[in-house]
């Protein structure tokens, strides 16, 4: 690519900025591998401090974007990069590139290192080539609510249980769960959290599970949180965090405390949608499941090739969401 036909590339900080442009989001990911992703996905992504976008702007459309990346503040030494889009008809471009060098551009001056959290197939190329390197992968699993809530729920001879909704989190909950989420991953995300809980679009919910498989002792508890960005859409567990033996029986009370009493077809049509991380004895596991199937394995990566997660104690067992870890 010559200086000439280096595209112009616009940085947008954070909600202010990225919030007024969430349907043009939705347009750029309807004709890409994230076309699943509407105006509630991405209000969700879009809705924190800790995101920087980049955007170029169609040259034939002013209000339309050919392509994007966004930046995750993770902690003082590390960036997260994720959602590199580029419009189908502008691929081949090098506007990927563009994107990508200009978001670690900063941080290369500031000895940052850059992680990407999940890579397709499409951009393990271009990432290797800018010398990102394995650090990690990524499972990605799906079953149907109707498969999950078929196995029978395991109990533990002495184990506190509890599952309520987002919203009903209590101070001394949400303090945990943030707790939980920092020892596992190394990262302060509580404000992240407390969105997920909260709400973020209209149409959006969460559930969150407890449990300890040794009495209500907060150093032993598993944790999980589960999310639908809108009513008809996939249930997304994670972050999930503690013992591998504690997933499925947290999954199971996700899955019961989310849809309650509304059973029915609709229920249990709903995909259940989990991103495993780094523990393949678990996925082995999740996979004898009835109807739970590999929806995808990528590998995550940094520019130093370290874990995105080195700073975490190892039970991180489920992320958040492929940008956000």
């Amino acid at each position: 690519m010559t200086s000439e036909s280096e595209p112009t590339i616009h940085r947008l900080n954070g909600p202010s900025d990225l919030f007024p442009l969430v349907a043009t989001f939705s347009d750029l990911s309807d004709g890409t591998e994230f076309k699943s992703y509407k105006d509630s996905q991405w209000r969700f992504l879009l809705n924190g401090e800790e995101i920087t976008g980049f955007a170029i702007y169609s040259e034939e459309e002013k209000e339309r974007i050919d392509g994007c990346v966004l930046k995750v503040n993770l902690d003082d030494d590390t960036v997260g990069l994720g959602m590199v889009l580029v419009r189908p008809s502008k691929r081949g471009r090098g506007l990927a590139r563009a994107l990508i060098e200009k978001a670690m551009q900063l941080e290369n001056e500031q000895e940052k290192r850059c992680v990407l959290a999940v890579c397709s197939p499409l951009g393990q190329p271009l990432y290797r080539k800018l010398g990102f390197r394995d650090a990690g992968m990524v499972t990605t699993l799906t079953c149907s609510v109707s498969d999950l809530m078929q196995i029978p729920r395991k109990h533990f001879d002495n184990e506190y249980f509890l599952a309520i909704d987002g919203k009903s989190c209590k101070n001394e909950q949400l303090s945990l769960l943030v707790n939980h989420d920092a020892s596992a991953t190394g990262i302060n995300r509580k404000d992240r959290i407390k969105l997920l809980l909260h709400g973020y679009a209209e149409g959006s919910r969460s559930t969150v599970a407890f449990l300890s498989t040794v009495g209500p002792d907060l150093n032993r508890f598993s944790t999980a949180v589960a999310r639908q960005d809108c009513a008809d859409g996939p249930l997304i567990i994670g972050p999930m965090k503690g013992r591998e033996e504690c997933c499925i029986p947290l999954m199971h009370a996700l899955v019961e405390k989310h849809f309650g009493d509304e059973g029915g077809r609709e229920m249990n049509d709903i995909c259940v949608m989990m991103m495993v991380t780094d523990h393949p004895d678990l996925v082995a596991r999740l996979l004898e499941i009835k109807g739970m199937s590999k929806v995808s394995e990528c590998p995550a990566m940094a520019s130093d090739g370290g874990l995105i997660y080195q700073n975490g104690d190892g039970s991180y067992l489920a992320m958040m969401h492929p940008t956000l870890g």
